[in-house]
């Protein structure tokens, strides 16, 4: 990866996911170990934290 994240999000069709889903997903799998988040940090993480989401709503939708 030569450091054009927002390429890749839009290679993916991914530029709808929001600034919080992506930084999470940058540093789950961050090539530097020492940048990775711990178990921790995810569970802290502000897209962890989403009080609108609803689970039962992406589960009918992923069923859909």
């Amino acid at each position: 990866m030569t450091g054009q994240i927002s390429t890749y999000f839009e290679k993916v069709n991914g530029q709808n996911l929001s600034a919080d889903f992506k930084d999470l997903i940058l540093r789950l799998f961050s090539f530097d170990g020492n940048k990775r988040y711990t178990i921790e940090e995810i569970k802290s993480h502000p897209w962890m934290k989403y009080d609108s989401y609803d689970k039962e709503a992406a589960r009918a939708t992923l069923l859909a």
